[in-house]
């Protein structure tokens, strides 16, 4: 409980990550998405960032088989996970928006996820009360398997969206047609 309040939720500890975001933004900003580079340069960017994004995910699966990992490389994953990942997401974004993306741009622009796109911000805001309300609502103890986890996953996904959909018309909605009415847009 300490490390959370300490360490997990401050804003501070994620400054890799902001910083990762500003740079491939500004990045971006100055090129005007207009980059040319050669055919090797980018899959070596993908392989780097797939290879970058996947040891965050799966770089820690030995510790849950027996292999536990020294307190200083425990250390150093946590201080560098996320930044880490950011840089491989940041690769995505960039290579998507300079037409690098190829397949992976395909299906990031399908029109089919638009709708949910636009609820991600409030997915962010509203799930952690979704979780609690969820797990504290609990009569018995949860007990972890892998059919049990996938349930609890897509049972709290579900209703993390419909409360996000609720909230968006709820809140957002009216408040972006009032922004369009004062700035006449």
């Amino acid at each position: 409980q300490a490390g959370f309040q300490n360490i997990y939720i401050k804003p501070y500890t994620r400054i890799g990550p902001y910083l990762v975001g500003f740079v491939v933004g500004y990045i971006l900003y100055r090129t005007n998405k207009k980059v040319k580079l050669h055919w090797a340069v980018a899959l070596l960017g993908w392989v780097i960032a797939a290879t970058l994004s996947l040891l965050t995910q799966y770089g820690l699966w030995g510790i849950f088989n027996g292999h536990p990992l020294s307190d200083n490389v425990m250390t150093l994953y946590d201080a560098t996970c996320r930044t880490v990942w950011c840089i491989g997401l940041g690769w995505v974004v960039f290579a998507c928006c300079t037409g690098y993306g190829g397949f992976v741009n395909t299906i990031l622009s399908w029109p089919g996820l638009i709708p949910l796109s636009r609820l991600t911000y409030c997915c962010y805001l509203v799930h952690p009360i979704v979780m609690l309300i969820i797990f504290y609502s609990r009569d018995t103890m949860l007990i972890m398997s892998d059919i049990g986890l996938v349930q609890s996953f897509f049972g709290i996904f579900m209703s993390t969206y419909g409360v996000a959909f609720i909230a968006s018309m709820c809140l957002e909605a009216p408040f972006m047609r009032l922004e369009k009415v004062i700035f006449k847009r």
